[in-house]
């Protein structure tokens, strides 16, 4: 019965594949497309990543607005190019591996919360010659994000988490008037956030 099973499976690929033989030269078309499509982001989060360090010392929101009205992008979508930029498009094999990797793959590779090791798993699969989805490139990020860390690594955060915010409190109920709170921890936000996209650019380099 499995032999008649295997065999039955057979003739539909090989159906399938008379099928898809005459438009393969669209999918062809398609993929070089598409490997277009991954040079402009490296170009683009070049060119964003020049400007970022430029106009990030003024603050006030000016990178953010210049991204915004100049170029069309929400600071999500600007960051999203510059990491794309920063992880992959320094590497010195990248043409290679640009066949290999969908665009959306890369963002999600090439975000600050992605493990350094699913991203060397998926690279090292792509120079093996597997096409890295974004489906498969979820895959490997959720593989090794449910890789739990060292609890001697959580509690020495912790403890560290506890000690700042313990004394942000302290200081915002002592130093900042009630009616300017709000605005206070605005611009803290905006100040993290800044911190928090310059360590991933570390983390990455």
């Amino acid at each position: 019965m499995a032999g008649k099973l295997s065999k039955a499976i057979k003739k539909v690929e090989a159906k399938q594949l008379d099928l898809f033989a005459p438009v393969e030269v669209h999918a062809e078309r398609i993929e070089k497309v598409k490997v277009g499509i991954a040079k402009n982001i490296f170009v683009i989060g070049a060119e964003l990543t020049k400007a970022h360090d430029k106009l990030a010392h003024h603050g006030n929101g000016v990178w953010v607005r210049w991204c915004e009205e100049r170029c069309g992008f929400t600071r999500m979508s600007a960051n999203r190019y510059m990491q794309v930029h920063e992880v992959f498009g320094k590497t010195e094999d990248r043409n290679n591996l640009l066949p290999t990797f969908d665009d959306s793959a890369m963002y999600v590779l090439a975000a600050p919360n992605t493990p350094r090791e699913a991203l060397d798993a998926a690279i090292e699969r792509a120079d093996a010659g597997e096409k890295i989805t974004h489906k498969l490139a979820k895959e490997i990020v959720a593989e090794f994000k449910n890789t739990p860390k060292t609890s001697e690594e959580e509690f020495i955060i912790q403890q560290e988490v506890d000690r700042w915010t313990g004394a942000l409190e302290t200081k915002l109920s002592l130093r900042v008037p009630a009616h300017c709170k709000f605005r206070f921890v605005d611009l803290l936000i905006t100040y993290l956030k800044s911190i928090q996209d310059d360590a991933a650019h570390n983390d990455n380099a």
